[in-house]
């Protein structure tokens, strides 16, 4: 972990007792991973020289966007499709167990049930395709001629990378078709949009929304497609986390995605920019009381 300082644009400012800015890089690659947190070690160490608390946020970050799209337990993973033949008569349900994995596009996502309950089944399973369409970010399905299928509608793969729901009838199963599209637009991120970073040597300013899980410093946006390059800036408004101690030596560090599961990419990076704070003294407590009450600047 390498640190630098950097020249403070921020004196003229409402933001004046800044005495100086230090910004820390983090690279996971110089971390030691133990249970799912990153253990930095900081030398030198985070000292407040000037009798108040540092204060720090996450100026940047990065990594890439391995989220899993099916994950969980197994009935979580499991997809069931029920057959009618053109005879009528329903066959024994077909049904995949999906093992912990992404797919980057819909198109794979489209290849991937094709090859699981097409042709590849054999001849009495060729009886369904389905396809991917990119204008819409639907899935279709087409079933062979004579054929009809129905779906689980509460089945977590189906309610979310398929959206094949609805029945007449209010029951566990879609209604028997032999073509359909999703009802709805499909999410292939699969509901995940953000990684937080907690830190357990901060307290963040904020108020933490979401779960109870403490020392929350920032929400990073991930807004590219699985696999992914995912990179980040701080933008004002800055929210600040405070260092806990007087002398802070080392960072754990955890990532947690919005489902409140870990996150540990191959390799993130960020910087950490901590903030030194003098010390007020009698005779300025009355100009740093007024100047909190001016509004919001807004930096170049």
């Amino acid at each position: 972990m390498k640190s630098y300082e950097q020249t403070n644009l921020n004196t003229t400012t409402a933001m004046s007792s800044i005495e100086k800015t230090v910004d820390v890089y983090l690279d996971s690659d110089q971390a030691e991973l133990i249970g799912g947190k990153y253990h930095f070690q900081v030398q030198p160490s985070i000292s407040n020289y000037y009798g108040s608390k540092a204060r720090c946020y996450i100026k940047d970050m990065s990594f890439m966007n391995t989220l899993m799209n099916i994950r969980g337990s197994t009935s979580e993973r499991t997809l069931n499709i029920s057959v009618r033949d053109p005879t009528g008569t329903t066959l024994p349900d077909k049904f995949h167990v999906f093992p912990e994995s992404r797919h980057q596009s819909g198109s794979v996502w489209a290849d991937t049930l094709n090859d699981i309950f097409g042709t590849p089944g054999g001849a009495q399973y060729a009886y369904v395709a389905f396809t991917w369409d990119e204008f819409t970010q639907r899935m279709n399905f087409e079933c062979a001629s004579g054929y009809e299928i129905r779906f689980f509608q509460n089945e977590k793969i189906n309610l979310e990378l398929l959206k094949f729901v609805g029945s007449d009838s209010g029951g566990s199963y879609t209604n028997v078709r032999s073509s359909g599209t999703s009802t709805s637009v499909v999410d292939l991120n699969n509901g995940l949009h953000g990684i937080f970073m907690v830190c357990d040597e901060v307290t963040p300013d904020l108020v933490n929304i979401g779960n109870d899980k403490p020392g929350k410093m920032v929400r990073v946006p991930v807004n590219t497609g699985i696999g992914g390059y995912v990179y980040y800036s701080q933008k004002l408004p800055i929210h600040r986390s405070t260092f806990d101690s007087d002398t802070t030596n080392k960072l754990t560090i955890e990532l947690f995605d919005d489902a409140e599961k870990v996150f540990n990419p191959n390799r993130w990076t960020a910087t950490l920019t901590v903030e030194f704070y003098k010390k007020p003294v009698n005779n300025q407590l009355h100009t740093i009381h007024n100047s909190s009450r001016n509004p919001p600047l807004i930096r170049p």
